[in-house]
């Protein structure tokens, strides 16, 4: 996983240490840029929030400018996407381990966000020797016992990259929905503080993934396909904030569930993965009093709840 700059930890407002799935302002930008969609506001309070100070006040005239200068960039990564791919491996972003299991940017944020909103789901970085064994982790990887005929999630490890997981893209883009929910639906910093239950049937792609970001990550213990694949990923990629459980009972802010018809589980947000073993689709759901409402049909619906459009997936 990306991560964004850390170096500014201190000042929450300019979107410091999320994975780059979560950096809604970039995230923003893009899509203004690219479909006309809302306006990028949380990006334009970010560069505000960067320089406000005594000595400068942003005016409207300075907002301008920089969407000019933020167009000009966009437009010069796009043509050199169409002709020119090797402009970004050529400029890689520089990144640093981090021991919690990810890797932060140095810099080229705009690349490798605009890689992402591209639909990619790798980007080039230029990293230290030293750190890529960090993050190949070669003691933990000679624990790690693969079938390669039923590689069912993808693995996030430069040994893995080569297998064919037929499933891959379908996980890839439920991880950058889900993210992207999270950070939509709780706002920076607050998704960092949230509890998360997985009782879906997994190996532990998605819950690895946040449990580098949130507050607590549980998964079912019963619904592990591979305990001991699991365990022995959690260790290899460094997933040291991942739990397991044996019950539902306690309250969580958010429950990940394959169940077609989910039950009233004791959270605030509930998100559906229908028909998991086919990898077809997935929804989500908010908790309204006793019961659950399918918001399917709206990206973002009134009262700030930011929702996922139903979508299918070629298998």
């Amino acid at each position: 996983m990306i991560f964004t700059d850390d170096r500014d930890l201190q000042n929450d407002l300019l979107w410091s240490n999320v994975p780059l799935f979560m950096s809604i302002p970039n995230s923003e930008l893009y899509d203004y840029f690219r479909f006309n969609a809302k306006y990028p506001a949380t990006y334009i309070k970010l560069c505000k929030d960067a320089v406000n100070s005594d000595e400068v006040k942003p005016t409207k005239m300075w907002v301008d400018n920089i969407f000019q200068n933020r167009y000009m960039i966009y437009q010069n990564m796009l043509n050199r996407l169409n002709f020119d791919h090797d402009f970004f491996i050529r400029n890689a972003a520089l990144a640093r381990w981090n021991d919690k299991g990810y890797f932060n940017l140095m810099g080229g944020k705009s690349r490798s966000t605009f890689l992402i909103s591209r639909d990619f789901n790798y980007v080039p970085l230029k990293i230290l020797k030293e750190d890529y064994d960090k993050w190949y982790n070669d003691a933990e990887f000679k624990n790690i016992s693969i079938d390669e005929d039923n590689f069912l999630e993808p693995i996030e490890h430069p040994a893995f990259f080569d297998i064919q997981c037929d499933n891959a893209q379908f996980y890839f883009l439920m991880q950058r929905a889900l993210m992207k929910f999270l950070a939509e639906y709780y706002g920076h910093p607050k998704f960092k503080s949230i509890s998360i239950l997985d009782v879906s049937k997994n190996n532990g792609f998605i819950a690895r993934a946040l449990s580098k970001v949130v507050r607590e990550m549980d998964v079912m213990k019963s619904q592990i396909d591979d305990e001991n694949l699991f365990f022995a990923l959690k260790n290899l990629l460094s997933a040291k904030n991942l739990n397991t459980v044996s019950d539902d009972s306690k309250k969580y802010d958010v429950v990940i569930t394959d169940e077609d018809s989910p039950k009233n589980f004791d959270a605030e947000i509930i998100f559906v993965s229908y028909d998991f073993e086919n990898r077809e689709k997935f929804s989500s759901y908010k908790k309204l009093g006793n019961g659950i409402k399918n918001y399917r049909q709206y990206e973002y619906a009134v009262k700030r709840y930011a929702v996922l459009k139903n979508f299918s997936l070629m298998r």
